[in-house]
């Protein structure tokens, strides 16, 4: 359970050959959020803070945080592209996903961990609006810095 900061430190303790993370565990349903944000605050950020407090301590760590389209807010522009600006969160679980990706690049900065961001989104409406929706949003990934975190640049 990623919540409970003293088991993820004795996961790390007993498993010290991991040099990095593919996080994708997070609470995720925006109504949810709307309705019990605290939840939110509490499973999605402290995770995360767990994680990366691990991690800083390895001589190198790469991280790969799953974020959302949804940072891009009420996107002005479509197709969002990875240079479409960052808007006010619209939800409790949207303002995780912008918060984590600022502790995430703070913590960068002075750390070891390498990091990128996979920005996507999945939407449940009809197959029309899905397709769509999967062919501007999924996967916009910061693609430079994701050669860069795995020395293909």
């Amino acid at each position: 359970d990623l919540r409970d900061k003293s088991a993820v430190q004795n996961f790390f303790s007993k498993y010290q050959d991991i040099s990095g993370v593919i996080h994708f565990a997070a609470s995720k349903a925006v109504g949810e959020s709307v309705e019990n944000p605290l939840l939110y605050y509490e499973n999605n950020i402290n995770s995360l803070v767990y994680l990366l407090q691990e991690l800083q301590k390895k001589p190198e760590a790469h991280f790969i945080f799953s974020s959302s389209c949804t940072v891009y807010g009420q996107a002005e522009k479509m197709p969002i592209t990875e240079n479409a600006p960052i808007q006010v969160a619209m939800s409790p679980y949207g303002n995780t996903k912008q918060i984590g990706e600022e502790i995430i690049t703070d913590v960068a900065k002075v750390t070891n961990i390498n990091s990128i961001f996979i920005r996507y989104s999945v939407v449940e409406y009809s197959v029309d609006v899905k397709a769509y929706f999967l062919t501007c949003c999924n996967f916009t990934v910061f693609t430079n810095h994701l050669k860069s975190v795995f020395g293909l640049i």
